[in-house]
């Protein structure tokens, strides 16, 4: 079994090793860590949930901490030796938490930058000592161009989400913050568990002076193996009823709630707050304050949030512990952003479930999914068939002839009171039967892997 110190890794990581509880390398670390200390680009194409941060954290700090003990300390404000980027303000803060958790036991300084940040902060950027910068790229790029920023110590470079910063449209930036540190003789690293094309065009196109190597992990471009699934076929405005419903039946464990625009996020919590008192709930999206965001991150990281309405924003690289179920409320739009939100659960090879609302009108996107993964995983959506959406017409062809006579007094009752309540209690007891299903199965599925654990 390898160890992090026959990966080169200085005995002054151990006591973060053993607070954190790690006892050996991922595969990730085990492939990336060595050749980052000996200053080889690379390029790391691994499933989400493997141990992809600190496959470059932990060796550029130790890279930093030999070039200190060689020469000195050299820190000065704006003058970072590495530079990370990475897409989301979120991720900015939980990747710089990583760093001052390790950098604690080497003494070496981390300052980050993003969007949104007190003018105050972003003068520490300028003006303290730092070693190392963790930023969005727009921010960095603003930072360089007032010459807040400088490149003269820059040694490593490490894009991480690498497919969500093209997809943001960082393009622009990344190309112009190339430039600048272009003839430092800088080391890069992409990390990313997905490769567009447009992102291994951009890599040929401009990053081949840096002769990345290549490490694809198996599994990448899939998700973590003992993640299952299970499809919970609706009308569109049916979700939000069977939503509620779930989560007042006591979830097992803490997951999110994944929809697909910020106004969405906004209702469903909304709904859940009012339905679902007991729930402890929390909100991620693009709307809201800045501030907001991080609190409700925090607690969602400090384990205070049971479910966490979410946009595509907090599915990329966020990664919350213990998180044992995703559901999709809505289907993304794309296959990329399907594996990226299933990736939240199942991280470091413990159990997951997603459970995904799927109306008449995803068929399209559910044949895109499992066109893409099907040969890359052991898990996909399953197709829909046609009959198990139950709408009104449905309900009233699947009743018995002493039902339908039922039916046909209820209809005149329920016109003079403006309600159709008894196919709305039809439909009630059939999707209480679909949820108890539902949670019933996660619940098997922890007892078989504890068993197994056994």
């Amino acid at each position: 079994m390898t160890s992090f110190r026959e990966l080169g890794l200085s005995e002054k990581f151990e006591p973060f090793f053993l607070e954190q509880g790690f006892r050996n390398p991922s595969d990730v670390q085990k492939a990336a860590i060595p050749k980052m200390i000996v200053g080889d680009s690379v390029v790391v194409l691994a499933q989400t949930g493997t141990g992809k941060t600190l496959s470059y954290a932990l060796p550029i700090v130790e890279v930093l901490r030999r070039h200190e003990v060689k020469f000195g300390s050299e820190a000065k404000g704006g003058h970072p030796m590495a530079l990370v980027l990475l897409p989301t303000r979120e991720l900015v803060e939980q990747v710089a938490g990583v760093f001052q958790t390790i950098c604690h036991h080497v003494r070496l300084r981390v300052k980050m930058a993003t969007g949104g940040m007190a003018p105050e902060r972003l003068k520490q950027v300028r003006k303290e000592p730092s070693d190392i910068l963790v930023a969005t790229p727009s921010k960095a790029k603003e930072l360089f161009d007032a010459g807040h920023i400088q490149f003269d110590r820059l040694k490593i470079v490490v894009f991480d989400e690498a497919d969500t910063l093209l997809e943001m449209g960082f393009a622009e930036d990344i190309l112009s913050l190339e430039s600048a540190f272009r003839l430092k003789k800088v080391q890069v690293g992409f990390y990313t568990a997905t490769m567009p094309l447009k992102m291994e065009k951009l890599i040929e196109d401009k990053f081949e002076p840096y002769y990345p190597q290549t490490i694809k992990m198996p599994g990448a471009h899939r998700f973590v193996k003992r993640i299952t699934s299970t499809n919970v076929p609706l009308e569109e405005g049916q979700k939000l009823r069977m939503l509620v419903m779930m989560m007042n039946r006591a979830p097992t464990g803490r997951g999110i709630i994944f929809v697909t625009r910020k106004e969405d996020a906004q209702s469903v919590f909304e709904s859940l707050t009012k339905d679902c008192p007991r729930l402890k709930k929390a909100q991620l999206h693009g709307d809201m304050a800045a501030e907001d965001r991080r609190k409700n991150y925090r607690n969602m990281e400090e384990g205070k949030v049971q479910a966490l309405v979410a946009t595509d924003l907090a599915a990329r690289g966020m990664d919350f512990k213990d998180i044992a179920w995703v559901i999709n409320f809505d289907l993304p739009k794309t296959t990329d952003f399907f594996l990226h939100r299933c990736g939240r659960t199942g991280r470091m090879g413990a159990g997951g479930h997603v459970i995904n609302f799927v109306s008449p009108r995803d068929r399209i996107m559910v044949a895109k999914i499992n066109a893409a993964v099907m040969a890359n995983t052991e898990i996909k959506i399953d197709s829909i068939p046609e009959l198990r959406f139950r709408s009104r017409r449905t309900v009233e062809k699947e009743l018995t002839p002493e039902e339908k006579e039922r039916m046909a007094k209820a209809k005149i009752g329920a016109a003079k009171r403006g309600k159709g309540r008894l196919v709305s209690k039809l439909e009630k007891e059939d999707w209480a039967k679909e949820r108890n299903f539902v949670w019933k199965k996660i619940r098997a599925k922890k007892a078989i892997g504890r068993n197994r654990s056994k």
